[in-house]
Parts: structure tokens; sequence; C-alpha cells
């Protein structure tokens, strides 16, 4: 990003940095700096392209490229290989599903614990329900607010 902001001030600075005669027919510096200055353009502009199209085949969230494709043709920016960018993305999003479905159905056969719950707890707890539940222990615990 740092490259080619500086790319962009050096061709600014470039072109801004000379005066020039316009009105003179002989003066070519003018036309040989232009030229020069919509060749950077160009190129600059491709590494755009390209910089943007390597940034959005990166992004690990399927949601997050969808929504950097929509704001790239919002602005008009139609990149090389958008066609394909399309279909791995909607390919990821498939996949992205069958993983929830695939969970969602090993959960449905098999439901997790509680989060605040270890294994064991759930046994523990109906362990000590059934004793205090038959009257094998007597269970009598004060409760005294304060000290």
């Amino acid at each position: 990003k740092q490259q080619l902001l500086d790319h962009l001030d050096r061709l600014r600075v470039d072109i801004s940095s000379k005066s020039y005669d316009y009105l003179s027919l002989n003066n070519t510096c003018f036309a040989r700096d232009l030229a020069q200055f919509t060749d950077g353009i160009k190129h600059l502009e491709q590494r755009v392209e390209t910089t943007l199209s390597q940034y959005a085949q990166h992004t690990g969230c399927v949601y997050i490229s969808l929504v950097h494709l929509l704001q790239m043709e919002a602005m008009d920016m139609q990149l090389t290989g958008q066609m394909q960018r399309y279909k791995r993305l909607f390919s990821a999003f498939r996949a992205e599903m069958e993983d929830i479905a695939a969970a969602y159905t090993r959960h449905c056969d098999d439901p997790p614990l509680d989060r605040d719950m270890p294994p064991f707890a759930g046994k523990l707890t109906a362990v000590f329900i059934s004793f205090v539940a038959s009257e094998l222990i007597p269970f009598h615990v004060p409760f005294r607010f304060g000290n």
C-alpha cells in the first residue's frame, strides 16, 4: 500500500515541479512529460488491480470476500478474473454450509454439554440427588445471613 502511494506521490511531484510555456509550439518537454505521466498512471493502475486481486483472494471469510467484491463492483472496478473469483467464492460458501450442516447433524444426534459444566458434573449431581432423595444421607445445611 505504501509503495503504491509513494509511486503516485513521485508522479505528482514530477509533473507539478515543472513549469511549462503552454503557448510555445516548439516546446516538446510538456508532451514528453505528459506521456511519461500517463504511462506512470497506467502502470500504477495495473499495480493497484494486481494488489486488489491478491487481497481479494487471501481473505479468510466468505462473507468478507463477498463484501469486498461488491465494493469493487460499486466502484466500477472490474478486475481480471472476476467471474473465477465469484466461482471460488461460492464453492467456498458451499463448503462452509456443508460443514455447518454436518456439525448441526452431529450435535442433534449427540448434543454437547453446557459450556460451564465439566463432563462428570451431571453424573455427580445425579448421584447426590439420588442419595438425598433416598435419605441415605441426612442433608441439612444451616443457612445464615451475614456472619
